[in-house]
């Protein structure tokens, strides 16, 4: 039998639930960007850089419920490769680093 993972509510870089918080965001950090319920935050040059890949597109890869995350490292950072697919079924794998305990940085994404 399949055991259920309890999800932690998402915290802002303050520590606080997105929906209490009203401190201002750190430099580079889009609050349209910050999704509800899951405390990512995009790398500005990240952002900047996608390629044939909308920001929703990671956010639906991020939060879906089918996903693959693997441990992976590039320069000597280590981050995190998670594949998965957005809601229309396009396959994506997304970058993220760990910031803090809850947050974690989107630093890339490909189709």
């Amino acid at each position: 039998m399949a055991s259920r993972i309890r999800r932690t509510p998402a915290r802002t870089p303050c520590g606080t639930s997105p929906s209490t918080w009203s401190g201002t965001l750190p430099p580079g950090v889009k609050r349209s960007l910050y999704t509800a319920g899951v405390g990512y935050e995009w790398l500005p040059w990240a952002l900047a850089h996608l390629v044939d890949v909308e920001p929703y597109e990671v956010t639906q890869v991020l939060t879906a419920p089918r996903r693959l995350p693997l441990a992976a490292s590039s320069g000597g950072v280590p981050f995190i490769a998670i594949s998965g697919r957005t809601r229309a079924g396009r396959p994506l794998i997304v970058a993220v680093r760990k910031l803090g305990d809850f947050d974690q940085q989107i630093i890339g994404a490909v189709r």
